[in-house]
């Protein structure tokens, strides 16, 4: 159930991204029968999603053949897979061979901290907004903003990838508005005015003309002794970094939510092979198919 959960938020992902609107999931296990060493599950599927403006259903059923190994790894075994709509797969087809998913007690998820989010940012860079300020991030906040401008919804996608609680990093209508997310942490006493406090990877960054006249919201990654990076959507129209001197007019805030104090640390999935699939973080759960320093891994496909 949890490898096809994990599937599931990428394959949402995707319908996204091909600009289709996903509109209702459910995924009911229907019925378990366990037998000496391996256990079958009966899982269905109901999707229903629009694109183009017409709307369509898909129900895939699954039975699903899981054991458990000597080290203690989940390994899902088969997957006899049936479909009610041709041509439409499922991304939470298991393929062979088998996944192992890390059942220790270091892979228990826990509440993001300020390296989670700023790595789930990190994995965005490069993202390109569609047709009339089209984005996936606009499309999570609502379906009304999925052609907004975004930075500020940026910062809250990232913060919901990372786990990081909405009573830390709100989303709700009004965040979506630079200067009321800024509010958001004065009325906390959770920011500071530039020069009067060193930012820190994880920190929000707020640009403008003055505190009452804010124009972006982007997120610190890293910091020098003149100067600091942010990673930042809508400006113009991707995600990036961008490099700021400490000093410059523009530099109007600073906040620091309230984080976790967990690390981000990753941690490999891999095959009945050995092949790496993907990286998983220990502490939110935030999935990656490359690491920094590590060879690219080829992308999952999750046809549409």
């Amino acid at each position: 159930m949890d490898g096809i959960l994990a599937d599931e938020l990428l394959h949402k992902q995707a319908l996204i991204e091909n600009e289709a609107v996903y509109l209702t999931y459910s995924l009911s296990g229907q019925n378990v029968a366990a037998y000496s060493g391996y256990a079958v599950v009966n899982v269905v599927e109901a999707i229903t999603y629009r694109v183009s403006g017409t709307e369509a259903n898909a129900c895939v059923n699954h039975q699903i053949t899981v054991y458990q190994t000597n080290q203690g790894n989940i390994v899902i075994g088969a997957d006899a897979y049936k479909d009610d709509v041709p041509n439409f797969e499922s991304c939470s087809y298991v393929n062979a061979p088998a996944t192992y998913y890390d059942v220790s007690p270091n892979a228990l998820q826990a509440g993001g901290s300020r390296n989670c989010i700023v790595e789930v940012a990190r994995n965005e860079i490069g993202y390109v907004e569609g047709t009339k300020n089209y984005t996936k991030y606009g499309v999570w906040f609502g379906s009304q903003y999925a052609h907004s401008e975004w930075c500020a919804i940026f910062v809250c996608w990232c913060a919901n990838q990372a786990k990081v609680s909405t009573t830390i990093i709100p989303k709700n209508n009004s965040v979506a508005v630079v200067d009321n997310l800024l509010s958001f942490f004065v009325t906390r006493n959770q920011y500071f005015v530039r020069g009067a406090g060193t930012p820190r990877a994880g920190d929000l960054y707020f640009e403008g003309v003055s505190i009452n006249d804010l124009k972006h919201v982007g997120i610190v990654s890293s910091v020098g002794s003149t100067s600091f990076t942010i990673i930042e959507g809508n400006y113009p129209d991707r995600v990036q970094y961008r490099t700021i001197s400490l000093n410059a007019s523009n530099v109007i805030a600073f906040a620091r939510p309230a984080y976790a104090t967990t690390s981000h640390s990753y941690v490999a999935v891999k095959n009945q092979s050995g092949v790496i699939l993907y990286y998983r973080c220990s502490a939110c759960g935030h999935q990656v198919t490359n690491l920094p320093g590590a060879t690219r891994l080829q992308s999952i496909p999750f046809p549409v």
